[in-house]
């Protein structure tokens, strides 16, 4: 392509550019103009640049004139990339997948001692979840939503969710999130003298350990009676703390026993 040419077509392209930078101002409410996101130059030099300029300009100008290239508008106006934006959706859809999957593996399961299944037991618990404001959950993978650009102070900010999400998506993540489940869940039982329930809770799979505390009403009756205990303990101790501490410890073992008839390892589905 003769020079001349080269600098029609930069001419151009420098044009394109600003207009999209016009469209984002309008349209979005995001200024790209004299960011850093800016790649557009003094239109006076390019009468003056080489070939090897014109053509490393030329590519600058249809990277960013590629469709590819968006900007969405964070809070008050924050410029954040819109490939990332894209990323931290993906992440978190990914996560919501890994949330269904799971669910839906364990719903058919009976809850212990009742008739009533998972399944039965979270869908009456969501839609109070929901009106709180998301799930009230110690799920390993919970209910939420995409977070919309609105809500993202920055760019710094906007990487921080990804790495979060990432983290959560990770192989890693879930055996990590369960230990320090199963070690708050000792902890309270070695406070309440439940010393045998703890091994048999060790013996639990992680999977069956899952089910078991996230799905059933097993750790919320835990932290109840951890936290009687303790009043007990500070001399705060009522007629009723005995009847609900004289059937604690057959009703943990039974609900531990009903998570060791479970598969050791549930598929999702």
């Amino acid at each position: 392509m003769d020079i001349n040419d080269l600098r029609r077509l930069v001419r151009q392209r420098h044009a394109a550019a600003t207009n999209k930078v016009s469209r984002l101002r309008t349209v979005k409410g995001v200024e790209v103009g004299g960011s850093n996101a800016d790649v557009r130059r003094d239109p006076s030099k390019i009468k003056r640049y080489n070939r090897t300029q014109l053509q490393s300009y030329l590519k600058q100008l249809n990277t960013f004139n590629s469709r590819s290239t968006t900007f969405e508008a964070g809070a008050e106006g924050a410029r954040l990339p819109g490939a990332k934006v894209r990323e931290l959706h993906r992440e978190q859809r990914r996560y919501m997948l890994k949330g269904q999957e799971r669910d839906n593996a364990r719903g058919g399961f009976k809850l212990p001692g009742q008739d009533a299944t998972v399944a039965q037991r979270a869908a009456f618990a969501r839609p109070n979840m929901i009106r709180a404001g998301g799930e009230a959950s110690n799920k390993p993978f919970s209910l939420v939503k995409l977070t919309p650009p609105s809500a993202i102070p920055g760019v710094e900010e906007l990487q921080q969710l990804i790495d979060t999400y990432k983290k959560k998506n990770s192989r890693e993540f879930l055996p990590e999130y369960l230990g320090k489940q199963r070690e708050q869940a000792a902890q309270m039982m070695r406070e309440l003298n439940l010393h045998d329930q703890i091994d048999d809770m060790a013996n639990l799979s992680d999977d069956q350990f899952d089910t078991l505390f996230n799905d059933t009403s097993f750790a919320g009756d835990l932290g109840q009676k951890y936290a009687t205990e303790q009043l007990a303990k500070r001399g705060n101790r009522n007629p009723a703390h005995n009847d609900i501490m004289n059937g604690m410890e057959q009703e943990i073992s039974t609900q531990i026993e009903w998570a060791r008839t479970l598969p050791r390892r549930i598929r999702r589905r």
